[in-house]
């Protein structure tokens, strides 16, 4: 299996860095139910840096992945979506540090989204150290979803080491949030 879905990922005409055509394939491969490519692409977007973790959310909130989610085990669209939250867990586990939803998704039972799992602010409390390594658009979900209160975003932004760990995008969430 292993081997296959390595094979996918060498044969790929896509270019390095086009996450949206990743993520493109992603969403077929999950409507046909063809494991091997979705993991295939899913290891592709996860290793393409903060792109391909947005990427990757955004096709895991696409209407053919939730419909998938929404038919666990009784379909092979669904039997694609258990892999792709296995191959997470086995595979890319340290997506947390950047992209905790990601995570948590991938643990959650059989039938929730990535929609839910994003838009629940329990999702992203987490401490202060571990919110600034999330990645800008992980910290943009989390402030949507209610996870930043701004007695935190007020935290980060007034402690330099903290708020130094931010890119520009993530300074200008903390910094709405801490007003």
């Amino acid at each position: 299996m292993a081997e296959a879905i390595k094979d996918v990922e060498i044969t790929t005409t896509i270019a390095p860095g086009d996450t949206a055509e990743m993520g493109k394939k992603l969403e077929e491969a999950v409507k046909k139910g063809d494991s091997i490519t979705a993991r295939a692409m899913q290891n592709m977007l996860l290793r393409s840096g903060s792109s391909g973790t947005k990427q990757y959310r955004e096709s895991m909130n696409s209407a053919g992945v939730k419909a998938a989610i929404a038919a666990p085990g009784t379909s092979t669209q669904g039997a694609a979506v258990t892999d792709l939250k296995r191959n997470l867990l086995q595979n890319h586990a340290g997506v947390k540090e950047s992209a905790a939803d990601l995570v948590k998704h991938a643990a959650s039972k059989e039938g929730t989204t990535m929609e839910a799992v994003s838009n629940d602010a329990i999702t992203w409390k987490m401490s202060s150290d571990d919110l600034v390594k999330q990645k800008s658009h992980s910290i943009e979900a989390a402030d949507k979803a209610g996870g930043i209160s701004q007695a935190q975003a007020r935290e980060i932004r007034d402690d330099k080491r903290l708020y130094s760990r931010l890119d520009k995008d993530g300074r200008t969430t903390i910094d709405a949030r801490a007003l």
